[in-house]
């Protein structure tokens, strides 16, 4: 057998991580840190991931100065909308979307929540929800990719970008078949997005906060 159709083949496989790479060194796209690869990349084709609202999701905001907070997306109600959605093109590349209310976030201090939820903070009432535009993925290698978007909060939007590790399951018990893990972390600044509260940016209440989010979803095929 002639080697040239496997040598084709497997240039066709790898062109996207090669293309990505360069687009990395050339500055387009930053280099992902060390240690976020791991795990069986998903399938290769266009699909869509759903991420259900279960109790299995973890979106959590770290507050690290002096006192140290942790604010966290409550998954426990079962009945709430879908937290949101990926399409992949096919080619290395995709788009989505995610919203969580303002009235989800708990931090396992009534009062703080109380104090989380008002006028003075994020006010749930007139300004409640939090969305993550994801507009634009880049595949860098298989189970590294990186995402740019923008992050809305208390009616303010910014730019944002990240890297993620994301890696395929074909079955996960009480869950479904293929499935997808997503792990990633990025920067919130409270003052970018206009929540100039008393306290901010002092010992007691870190201005930027680390959002770390490990989320599951189901994958299906395009027909």
């Amino acid at each position: 057998m002639r080697p040239w159709p496997l040598l084709i083949a497997l240039v066709l496989a790898l062109a996207p991580f090669a293309l990505a790479e360069e687009a990395s060194k050339a500055g387009a796209v930053p280099p992902a840190p060390a240690g976020l690869e791991g795990g069986d990349p998903i399938p290769a084709g266009a699909a869509t991931i759903e991420f259900p609202w279960i109790g299995k999701q973890s979106i959590t905001a770290t507050s690290d100065a002096f006192e140290r907070m942790v604010a966290q997306v409550d998954f426990s109600n079962d009945a709430h909308p879908a937290l949101g959605s990926i399409t992949l093109d096919g080619k290395g590349g995709g788009s989505g979307s995610f919203a969580v209310k303002v009235a989800d976030l708990i931090t396992g201090n009534a009062s703080r929540d109380e104090h989380l939820r008002s006028a003075t903070w994020l006010d749930a009432e007139k300004l409640p929800d939090i969305k993550l535009e994801v507009t634009a993925l880049t595949q860098l290698k298989p189970t590294v990719w990186h995402m740019e978007g923008t992050w809305t909060m208390h009616g303010v939007t910014k730019p944002i970008s990240a890297h993620a590790n994301v890696r395929y399951m074909e079955e996960m018990y009480r869950l479904g078949k293929d499935v997808v893990r997503v792990k990633a972390s990025f920067d919130v600044s409270l003052t970018a997005h206009g929540v100039n509260a008393p306290g901010v940016g002092s010992p007691a209440v870190a201005d930027t906060w680390r959002v770390d989010v490990v989320l599951l979803g189901l994958m299906k095929k395009a027909s």
